[in-house]
Order: structure tokens, then C-alpha cells, then sequence
């Protein structure tokens, strides 16, 4: 999209933006911008499993050690990556007073997309209080964070019908890194992993519902946004909410005998997925620029752009990654990429 509209100064020929709105391309963008929105809910889902799985199904506790060893094993890649990022920042020539670069760290703004680590810190120091809660009713929780998590996407999809002012504004003004913004998938994964044995044989049945759901949802939130004509790269509407539910609710539905293609190499790509999000930033950010100083004539090819800057943003980490772990360097390994 950046390609596409910002830097479309660089293209060979002059596009006019509403030729670039209306092309395949963007269409085909969309989509993907679409299909992919329930990565981030997908991830804290599985990291509240995980805190249930630590904590043990009967008497066992989530400690605070526990937490700790935790934050610190995400802690200590993302300062790195974060200061890698503030070096590119001075290399450029830009001045960052020493409080912005504190505030930066702490909320995760070095990059848009590093805010998902002290989300992440915040709901692992809270998640003593929700398994507590996940075994005392678990029902209540989820019917607590669910409204919770409902008046979150609200205003979004109030302002997309143009309804704004009053609470909408304040509600729009709640920050990504805030742990509020993602408490109900955090509280769902611990649900899911306490309960699962229990909660299991009623979504076998319901399968193919589910997976019918997530394509109803997928299919009504890029009509929503088409519609309405949403600004790119927002937060989620309550369609999208649907959908992520949907999605979620299909995978953990799948039955024993049920394969999925290529289901090896994803379990292997999964156990990189930290190191991959760390360093695909980087990654795409730099490819991009490259291709915006040496090949310009490349922008306009929109789905030759799309497909380099995919390819880096995987390739690159996965690459680093097996170097790193293959040779002498292997020791800061789990402090570069977890």
C-alpha cells in the first residue's frame, strides 16, 4: 500500500490514485489485509494456553517466577531489536530526546508493530489474576472481557457508519499497547487450556460451521470496509471480531484424524514465529527502501513488489535465524529471537 499511494513519485509513468483505488492489485491487497486479522488475537490467544499450560490444570499455580522467566525471555530480544531500530533512527540523522527514546521503549513505538511486546508483559503479569478467575467461573470471564473487548472495536465501526463525538472519541483514543485491548483473546486461551478436555466434544460437532462462519465474516468485513470505505490498515471492526472467532473457534473444532496441508512445516515455522515478527520489520523495511532507491521501476509492479517484500520478510529471519543457530553464534541465539 505504502508502494502503492505513498511512493508513487517514483513510478516510471504517472498512475492518478483513484486508477491505483480501483486496480486488481488493491483489491487483491485488501483481501490479504483482510484474511490476516486474526494473526495478532491468534497469538495472545495461544500465549494465554500457554500461561494455562504452565499453570498447571488442577493445583498448581501460575507463579510469579513463572512471569518473570516469561517477560524476560520476550523482553530481552525485543530491547535489542527495538535499539537496533533507534540506531537506524541516528544513522539516518534523526534526534530522539533521551525521554521519547524511554517512552518508545516502553510502549513499543520504535516501530508500529513492536506494541504487541509490553501488550503481551502486561497480560503475563496479570494472568496469576485470570487463571484464578478462568477456574473460579470461567463463563463470567469470558462474558466480562467479550463486553470489554466489544466496546474496543465499537467506536470503529461506529465512525465507519458516521457516528462519532462523545464516548466513541475517548474509546478510539485507548492505546494498541493497552492490555484492555486484547484481554478477552488472553482470557479465551486460558479458558481453552484449562477447559479444553471439557469444551471439546461440543465443537467437533460444530465444525463446519465454524469454518462456513469465518468465510461469511471474512467476505461481510471487506464488503463492510468497501462500503463504508474504511481507511487502511484501522483497527477491527465488530465483523472482524466475528470472524477472528470464527477462525479460532475452527482450528480448535479440528478432530484428531483432521490434517492440515503442510501442517510440519508450519509446526516448525511456529517454534520461530517470535524471532520472525522481531526481525521482519527490519527485514521488509529495508528491502523496501533498497527497492525504492535501486529499482524503482518495480513499485508499480504491485504484485511483484507484494511477493519480494513477502519473500523478505520470512526469507530474511528464517535465514539469520539457521546462521545464527548453526554456527559459533549460537549461544545469543535465544537473546536475539527468543
Amino acid at each position: 500500500m505504502t508502494s502503492m499511494f505513498s511512493w508513487s513519485n517514483r513510478y516510471p509513468i504517472s498512475i492518478p490514485a483513484e486508477i491505483l483505488a480501483a486496480s486488481p492489485a488493491f483489491y487483491f491487497l485488501r483481501m490479504v489485509e483482510q484474511v490476516v486479522v486474526f494473526s495478532i488475537p491468534a497469538f495472545i490467544f495461544v500465549s494465554g494456553y500457554f500461561a494455562a499450560f504452565l499453570a498447571g490444570r488442577h493445583s498448581s499455580k501460575f507463579s510469579f517466577k513463572q512471569t518473570f522467566l516469561r517477560i524476560k525471555g520476550l523482553l530481552i530480544p525485543y530491547l535489542i531489536w527495538s535499539i537496533l531500530f533507534l540506531a537506524l533512527g541516528f544513522v539516518e540523522g534523526k534526534s530522539i530526546p533521551a525521554v521519547r527514546v524511554l517512552s518508545n521503549l516502553l510502549i513499543g513505538s520504535t516501530t508500529p508493530a513492536y506494541y504487541y511486546v509490553p501488550l503481551i508483559i502486561q497480560l503475563y503479569l496479570i494472568a496469576p489474576l485470570l487463571i484464578f478467575a478462568a477456574r473460579k467461573n470461567w463463563k463470567i470471564l469470558l462474558i466480562i472481557t467479550g463486553l470489554i473487548q466489544i466496546l474496543i472495536h465499537l467506536p470503529v465501526s461506529l465512525t465507519l457508519l458516521g457516528i462519532q463525538g462523545g464516548v466513541t472519541t475517548f474509546l478510539l483514543q485507548i492505546p494498541k499497547w493497552l492490555f484492555l485491548t486484547r484481554l478477552f483473546w488472553f482470557s479465551a486461551g486460558i479458558v481453552a487450556g484449562l477447559h479444553f478436555s471439557k469444551l471439546k466434544p461440543h465443537l467437533l460437532n460444530l465444525n463446519k460451521v465454524f469454518g462456513l462462519a469465518a468465510l461469511f465474516f471474512l467476505i461481510f468485513g471487506f464488503v463492510e470496509w468497501q462500503v463504508f470505505n474504511g481507511p487502511l490498515q484501522t483497527r477491527e471492526t465488530i465483523i472482524d471480531w466475528f470472524y477472528q472467532i470464527s477462525v479460532l473457534l475452527f482450528f480448535l473444532s479440528l478432530g484428531e484424524q483432521q490434517k492440515l496441508p503442510f501442517s510440519k512445516t508450519f509446526n516448525s515455522m511456529s517454534s520461530k514465529s517470535f524471532g520472525i515478527y522481531l526481525a521482519h520489520v527490519p527485514a521488509m523495511e529495508i528491502t523496501a527502501r533498497g527497492i525504492y532507491l535501486l529499482a524503482p521501476w518495480i513499485l508499480p509492479n504491485h504484485f511483484l513488489f507484494f511477493t519480494l517484500i513477502f519473500i523478505a520478510g520470512l526469507g530474511i529471519p528464517l535465514l539469520g535465524m539457521q546462521i545464527v543457530f548453526s554456527t559459533k553464534l549460537r549461544p545469543i541465539y535465544g537473546y536475539l529471537f527468543g
